[in-house]
């Protein structure tokens, strides 16, 4: 094979194949090649170290075959170890996200719910703003009787003149006669 050639052969699939390949390509490079040596020599005994030399030089291409297989095969290896060790990694790593997940997501919870009770507490501060204290609970009725005589009062003023002096002279006549000419309450309430 000349340097100028391109070997377009296929990888080998075993050391056997490989072997059996560079034997039929030597073999034939023997017998089409003029410029050979054993073609040249005409003797008997240089056409015996030629196949030998062929022989030497198909078992160290073997050799070197075998050590790069060798040397793949740890490779591969190696491979697989840092591979099955970045799929621990991983994992380890995934883990660790889905717990920071959860207690951001428990954090965030417990912050809602904060936020709730702190919202609950002033709706009912200021629901409860307006309440007496239970001290003043007693006092409650003595201020709604106070505020029912304070309107009384207040009905009482707005009464209009005409109609009590009316009831005056009404209340002179009655007595001497036994007749009310008092207005009634719905007077009050349409002047007022």
């Amino acid at each position: 094979m000349n340097m100028s050639e391109i070997e377009t052969i296929r990888p080998f699939r075993s050391v056997k194949e490989a072997a059996a390949a560079f034997n039929q390509r030597d073999s034939t490079l023997a017998i089409s090649s003029p410029d050979t040596p054993a073609s040249m020599a005409g003797s008997g005994s240089e056409q015996k170290s030629t196949p030998i030399y062929y022989e030497v030089s198909v078992l160290d291409s073997i050799k070197k075959l075998e050590m790069e297989l060798v040397e793949m095969r740890q490779e591969m290896a190696l491979m697989k170890k840092r591979r099955s060790e970045m799929e621990i990694a991983m994992a380890g790593i995934n883990a660790q996200f889905h717990r920071s997940l959860s207690k951001m997501a428990e954090i965030e919870a417990a912050k809602a719910a904060q936020r709730s009770a702190i919202r609950e507490e002033k709706r009912w501060e200021e629901e409860n703003e307006y309440w007496p204290c239970f001290g003043d609970a007693l006092s409650i009725s003595d201020m709604d009787i106070g505020m029912e005589r304070r309107m009384e009062t207040k009905l009482q003023k707005k009464k209009p003149v005409v109609p009590l002096i009316g009831r005056i002279f009404s209340k002179k006549k009655s007595s001497s006669e036994g007749i009310d000419y008092s207005y009634p309450e719905s007077i009050y309430s349409v002047l007022s």
